[in-house]
């Protein structure tokens, strides 16, 4: 009985004993499992560890060296606005001297609009007076030649004075006659003193119109008159007519290479 029960009690003794076993056995297989599995996170947190190490040391690294890098760019903007410090100094004594040169430049451009006013002004009188004199010139010129044509004149028509000139009219049968429509022929015939080189001759009507050549023509001759004078000429001059001409007062320039000597009248009735 007692040896049944030993054994009873040692079956069952061995039996937990089994379980025991097996179960320690499955906790040490579920704790090396789990060992195993922190040990390789421990590997991993090692290793990323070691990474970060790494990657500090290398960021750090960076980190000193952008660091002395903008320390160097510090230095550089430090340096950077002290010359534009002193460019703004420059600029604005450039800006003063240039506002000065422009008060200047303004100043100069209205003393140049007035001094071209005043020489446009200066000009325009200069002009006038020009004007003026060129105008006074051509009345002294021509009261000169004026002058010089009536002293001509009246040294020919002193000398011309002097002298008896008759004028005759002689109709187409040769006998003189004072009616104009039987006048064909004019004589005339006087002494001068005056040189006459190439005399004209004209004849005008009783309205100061010249007759055209194709109512008559001029004859003339000049001989040395016979009065002891050597300077006398005496001129005998005849117009022929061509055709009939007005009752009137009829006029006969005499000229002188261009140059007026005298005038002669004669009435027609």
């Amino acid at each position: 009985m007692k040896k049944n029960i030993f054994i009873g009690g040692l079956t069952i003794l061995v039996a937990c004993s089994t379980t025991l076993w097996y179960n320690a056995k499955q906790w040490n297989k579920k704790t090396e499992a789990a060992l195993a599995i922190e040990k390789t996170k421990a590997d991993s947190l090692a290793a990323m560890n070691r990474k970060l190490a790494d990657n500090e040391k290398i960021l750090s690294a960076k980190i000193d060296s952008d660091t002395k890098r903008i320390n160097e760019q510090d230095v550089l903007i430090v340096q950077a606005n002290t010359q534009l410090a002193t460019k703004e100094r420059d600029l604005r004594k450039i800006k003063r001297a240039n506002d000065q040169n422009t008060k200047k430049f303004i100043e100069w451009e209205a003393s140049k609009k007035q001094w071209e006013a005043k020489n446009q002004e200066l000009t325009a009188a200069n002009e006038k007076m020009i004007q003026q004199n060129n105008h006074l010139l051509a009345q002294v010129s021509s009261l000169t030649e004026t002058n010089r044509q009536l002293n001509d004149r009246l040294i020919v028509a002193n000398r011309l004075a002097k002298d008896n000139i008759s004028v005759e009219a002689f109709a187409k049968n040769g006998k003189p006659h004072a009616k104009a429509r039987k006048i064909k022929k004019i004589n005339m015939a006087f002494t001068t003193y005056a040189e006459l080189k190439s005399p004209t001759f004209k004849i005008y009507d009783q309205a100061g119109v010249p007759l055209p050549d194709s109512y008559g023509s001029f004859q003339f001759k000049l001989d040395q008159e016979n009065s002891g004078n050597p300077a006398a000429m005496k001129l005998e001059m005849t117009y022929l007519l061509s055709k009939h001409i007005k009752k009137g007062l009829y006029r006969i320039d005499i000229a002188n290479e261009n140059k007026h000597v005298g005038s002669l009248f004669v009435r027609f009735r």
